[in-house]
């Protein structure tokens, strides 16, 4: 039987999908799905299998591939991608 995700965690997963460029720490992100920081890291761990931090950088690390591979090489660099 798969187990559905929290409301905190989906709230947490859309947070970062829609503002993954944001400066967020896990401590935000708890406060923002409203629950603990310890229930966000263990919702985190037992749905996903990763921590809140690491999906976000998941997240951004898939969108800077994306954005590179879209991109002109002749005006887009790997550095500007990279600090967006």
């Amino acid at each position: 039987m798969i187990e559905i995700p929290s409301r905190a965690i989906r709230e947490a997963i859309e947070i970062i999908e829609a503002e993954a460029d944001r400066p967020w720490t896990v401590s935000a992100l708890a406060e923002r799905s409203h629950v603990s920081v310890r229930s966000l890291q263990q919702a985190f761990q037992r749905h996903l299998g990763t921590s809140p931090m690491a999906y976000l950088r998941e997240v951004r690390l898939r969108r800077a591939h994306h954005d590179l591979l879209e991109s002109d090489p002749s005006t887009v660099t790997v550095g500007s991608v990279a600090y967006r």
